[in-house]
């Protein structure tokens, strides 16, 4: 099972509708994503159109709990695709207190956007864990997928999706919009966020897994990091060491190693000997000890003198 599937399953696991508020904001989360108003058989209904019969429970459950409604349930299939239909009869009523509806002089008018005051952090949740739920994706990276963190949820309507995002920065959980094939999308890259927004959805096991995962890869990266580091440093370290010798063995070629003083000498003798070593290593073999930085002074005056007696024509 994906982890985008685990989220899901855990939300509607633990998804808590103990309070009118959180039914009302659930109800018309689910409304603004599939539902509708059809005439069935002659009878005007509102309907609800779901690919998920545990979402279609829940949302029945909802209906009955907060409106008393007689709700019917149906499941047509085409092919792969299963579609569960929820239905129960119109009322305008009802339709206002999901914030689907408003009055007005002239009747009942659809609303825009949310259309219902989300007025606590728990309403919130519970409007957008029915949003995510239909239209809600996370994807994390795995040994077969390397792609980064990234959660979306896609909706039809940008006024919508922009008063999610507005809704959920008031909760301090930063979402970014794009218009995507006139669909919009609110996403998060961030894998902090990401965890922070499924933690906020209720899925604290997906959230400790993620955390986990994000861990060891982060210790992953810090140790391929540390060894790239490491290979850059040893190809320095030759790429120098090869620049020392090809000099030094120039001076001996041409028979000009005599020009050395007896310092430099004895750096060039140490450079021969030990190829593989860092600067800081090789100085230390010097007798007495000296500096790092004296020691590349020493070897960088041994280049400078075969580069000069290149440029004067000796030849071994």
């Amino acid at each position: 099972m994906s982890f985008s599937r685990e989220v899901k399953d855990e939300i509607l696991e633990k998804i808590s509708l103990d309070m009118s508020g959180k039914r009302r904001a659930f109800i018309s989360g689910i409304f603004r994503n599939c539902g509708s108003v059809a005439i069935i058989s002659n009878v005007k209904k509102i309907v609800f159109e779901l690919g998920n019969a545990v979402i279609a429970m829940r949302l029945a459950s909802a209906l009955k709990e907060e409106f008393s409604a007689a709700v019917e349930m149906n499941m047509k299939s085409e092919g792969m695709d299963r579609c569960v239909t929820v239905s129960i009869p119109y009322g305008e009523e009802l339709l206002e207190k999901i914030g689907i509806v408003s009055a007005s002089a002239d009747g009942s008018v659809f609303t825009e956007g949310i259309g219902l005051s989300l007025d606590s952090k728990e309403e919130i949740v519970a409007y957008v864990q029915a949003q995510y739920l239909l239209c809600g994706r996370v994807s994390v990276p795995s040994d077969t997928k390397k792609s980064g963190y990234h959660l979306e949820m896609i909706f039809k309507d940008g006024v919508i999706a922009s008063e999610i995002a507005d809704k959920l920065a008031e909760i301090e959980i930063s979402l970014k919009k794009v218009e995507r094939n006139e669909e919009y999308a609110l996403y998060i890259k961030e894998s902090d966020t990401i965890c922070d927004f499924i933690y906020l959805m209720g899925a604290s096991k997906s959230y400790f897994a993620l955390q986990e995962l994000i861990l060891s890869r982060s210790q992953k990266n810090n140790a391929n990091r540390l060894g790239n580091c490491k290979a850059a440093n040893a190809l320095k370290v030759a790429d120098s060491g090869v620049k020392h010798i090809l000099a030094i063995q120039y001076l001996k070629d041409t028979g000009e190693i005599g020009r050395l003083t007896d310092k430099l000498k004895e750096v060039a003798d140490l450079r021969v000997e030990y190829p593989m070593l860092s600067l800081e290593e090789l100085a230390a073999k010097v007798d007495p000890p000296i500096s790092k930085s004296g020691l590349n002074h020493r070897l960088t005056k041994i280049v400078e003198i075969a580069d000069e007696l290149k440029r004067e024509g000796k030849h071994g």
